[in-house]
């Protein structure tokens, strides 16, 4: 839903791509379409069902999407329908008068807010719009079916929050291009929308007067999991038990550890000079993470490659080794064949001190953990008879991470649930009670109304073995850690014992 429809994508497109930005030039009529519709996936995680909606005024074809299973729409993943190339990614906004608005204002006259273009070959193009910040990709990016493009928001022209989104067709209007003519009913894994008139003859391509469109459900097949690309991680990487900023930038993919100070360090939890280059190269940084894998209490780069996504550990050396944090011939293999890494996670559940692995599978998000053996251990570091489940039904992954909140050593489910996206800790019970893991009744509320859990991050600031709350926001990326007040406290995290951790770095 938009507070005033935009015309078409000549008036966003062009606007976007030749006048704001000047990043791509109009496409000519040679990008017409000359190959069939790509197989289209509904833009989000495998397993959601979503509201299509449509409104008089809202240009035929268009859809506006709505989270349909009680878990708030806000701050959902966005991802992509298919293959292709990034031919905008940005903010679009203006008011009123015409004037341009801030990035990230709410209620435009017109405008996408944030928002992704992207370009699949043969004259296909894909529209998202309304995203909650800057989106995760950028202009010239290839980026694969089911990649994380951001995350749903209510920016632009718009109250409310949900994901604009459009099918376009090069061929239908090459003289218009990407105009309202280009407009073409959505598809998704091989079935029609059926969101087609908006029912007004004001608007097109149909220009027919009517009712809308009724609205529609469907559930994403969009199965290769979210690719959340995480521009920012903590973990403990000097091994001091305060975890530390780890930051991508550059062509490269440099990855850059920033010291944690101390909760109360005069200079500030992060600063800029007390920092070490971890790697390079490592591709994108939806294929690494880190974890504490060899349970010296730093935490070890994990690295997918490979044909058969192998799962690698690069070990830590150290904070003030000779040879650099990380090096290339202290690794070990960890598993191959489960697919990218946005589908696994890595937290200790037994309390060894050992990172397990975490898989998400099925159609119900079976949660599964397979034990860390150790790093010299005989039969590898992860084996498959060595396992246990943990919930099922959970949502998808980025709908739940694991976490030391109560400071026992062993990591507690986070799960967002309902409208207001609530968060609430499932108490790890020990690998071997008789009840389970993880169990329904051993819980308490964590926060609520910041959005979904990502981009949230979990993760020791201040030393004490508990997890605390980083959030990020705003449109300068502010990471704020909101303290753990403790298990048997009345409220886990509280508003006002919170400390400024730095500004600018992507979640």
């Amino acid at each position: 839903m938009r507070l005033r429809r935009i015309r078409s994508l000549a008036t966003i497109g062009l606007v976007i791509i030749s006048g704001v930005a000047g990043i791509v030039a109009a496409p000519s009529a040679s990008l017409a379409a000359t190959t069939p519709r790509p197989n289209f996936q509904l833009p989000f995680t495998c397993g959601e069902s979503w509201r299509l909606t449509t409104y008089q005024g809202h240009d035929d074809y268009d859809i506006d999407f709505f989270a349909n299973d009680g878990r708030g729409t806000a701050g959902r993943a966005i991802l992509a329908s298919a293959d292709g190339t990034v031919i905008w990614a940005g903010w679009n906004g203006k008011w009123g008068d015409g004037t341009q608005a801030p990035p990230g204002s709410v209620g435009t006259a017109s405008g996408l807010g944030y928002g992704v273009i992207i370009s699949h070959g043969g004259g296909w193009v894909t529209v998202y719009g309304h995203f909650v910040a800057w989106p995760n990709v950028s202009t010239g990016q290839s980026v694969t079916q089911g990649q994380h493009l951001g995350n749903v928001g209510k920016t632009g022209a718009t109250q409310v929050e949900h994901l604009h989104y459009e099918q376009l067709d090069d061929t239908r209007d090459p003289n218009k291009t990407r105009g309202v003519g280009d407009k073409v009913e959505s598809y998704f894994d091989g079935s029609p929308s059926g969101i087609t008139t908006d029912g007004s003859a004001r608007t097109g391509p149909i220009y027919v007067d009517g009712s809308p469109s009724p609205t529609q459900y469907r559930t994403s097949n969009n199965c290769g999991y979210a690719n959340v690309v995480e521009q920012a991680e903590y973990a403990d990487i000097d091994g001091d038990g305060r975890a530390d900023l780890i930051g991508v930038s550059g062509p490269n993919n440099d990855l850059t550890a920033y010291r944690n100070q101390g909760w109360s360090a005069s200079s500030g939890v992060i600063v800029g000079w007390d920092r070490k280059s971890l790697v390079s190269g490592f591709g994108d940084a939806s294929r690494t993470t880190f974890a504490d894998i060899d349970g010296d209490g730093r935490a070890d780069l994990i690295s997918v490659s490979g044909p058969n996504n192998d799962i690698t550990a690069y070990r830590n050396q150290g904070w003030n080794s000779a040879n650099g944090v990380i090096v290339g011939w202290d690794r070990k293999l960890l598993v191959s064949g489960f697919g990218s890494l946005n589908g696994l996670k890595f937290a200790d559940i037994d309390g060894d001190r050992r990172a397990d692995l975490i898989t998400t599978t099925g159609t119900n998000n079976d949660v599964t953990v397979y034990r860390n053996q150790g790093w010299n251990a005989s039969s590898g570091v992860i084996v498959g008879w060595d396992r246990k489940p943990l919930v099922s039904g959970f949502g998808g992954p980025l709908e739940f991470d694991f976490a030391d909140i109560d400071g026992d050593r062993r990591a507690d489910l986070v799960a967002a649930s309902g409208a207001n996206n609530d968060l609430t800790v499932y108490r790890n019970q020990g690998w071997n009670a008789s009840s389970g893991v993880i169990v329904g009744w051993d819980r308490k509320a964590l926060v609520s109304g910041f959005g979904a859990l990502w981009p949230l991050k979990l993760a020791d600031m201040d030393g004490d073995l508990r997890s605390d709350v980083v959030a990020v926001s705003g449109v300068n990326n502010d990471h704020t850690a909101y303290r753990n007040q403790g298990w048997s406290s009345t409220a886990l995290i509280v508003g006002s014992d919170r400390r400024s951790i730095t500004s600018g770095f992507p979640a």
